[in-house]
């Protein structure tokens, strides 16, 4: 049998989060943005 090389959790987790911390940025100003479009326009 070969060694099996480990990846360690802590790389696993910051990987993950330097992905999803962006993007879920993305995603909440997006949904923010698009809200507006959908917003019944006041009449002063």
């Amino acid at each position: 049998m070969s060694a099996e090389n480990k990846t360690s959790p802590i790389a696993i987790l910051s990987a993950w989060l330097a992905v999803l911390i962006p993007a879920g940025w993305g995603v909440y100003n997006t949904v923010h943005t698009a809200i507006k479009l959908f917003e019944r326009p006041t009449i002063h």
